[in-house]
C-alpha cells in the first residue's frame, strides 16, 4: 500500500525531528521541512493520474477545459498554502502562517473571477431585462 510509505516517511521524519531537538533544534524544523517536501513529490506524483481522469470526465459533458484549469490551479493552491502554513506553525511562527493563508484565499478569489463572471452572464441571460 503506498500510504504505508507515506507513513513510514512521517515517522522517520518525526523520530529524527524528536532527537534532533535535544540537541541541535534549530535542524529539526528543516527536517520536519524535508519530510513534508518529500510526501508531497511523492502525492504529486500520483495527481497526474486524478488531473487526467478529470479531463477525461469534463470532454465527456463537453465542460469549458477553462473551468477545470481553474479549479485545479485553486486546489493546488489551497493544498500548497495550507503546507506553507503548517510549517510555519511548526516553527513557531503563527503571524506569517496566518499572512500565507490570507494570500492563498486572496489568490482562490481572483482565479475565480472568471467563473463568477460567466455564471452573472448566463443569468441575466435568462433572466428578461426589466424596463
Amino acid at each position: 500500500m503506498e500510504i504505508t510509505k507515506i507513513i513510514g516517511i512521517a515517522l522517520v521524519g518525526v523520530c529524527t525531528s524528536l532527537f534532533l531537538k535535544q540537541y541541535q533544534p534549530e535542524f529539526a524544523i528543516f527536517i520536519s521541512l524535508v519530510c513534508g517536501c518529500m510526501i508531497l513529490v511523492y502525492v504529486f506524483h500520483k495527481l497526474s493520474f486524478i488531473v487526467n481522469l478529470l479531463k477525461s470526465l469534463a470532454s465527456r459533458i463537453d465542460l469549458n477545459e477553462d473551468f477545470l484549469v481553474i479549479l485545479l490551479k485553486a486546489t493546488g493552491i489551497a493544498y500548497v498554502t495550507e503546507f506553507a502554513c503548517n510549517t510555519c506553525r511548526d516553527a513557531g511562527e503563527t503571524a506569517i502562517a496566518s499572512k500565507v493563508e490570507l494570500a492563498g484565499r486572496v489568490l482562490i478569489a481572483s482565479m475565480a473571477i472568471p467563473i463568477i463572471t460567466t455564471l452573472v452572464e448566463m443569468m441575466q441571460k435568462l433572466i428578461p431585462a426589466s424596463n
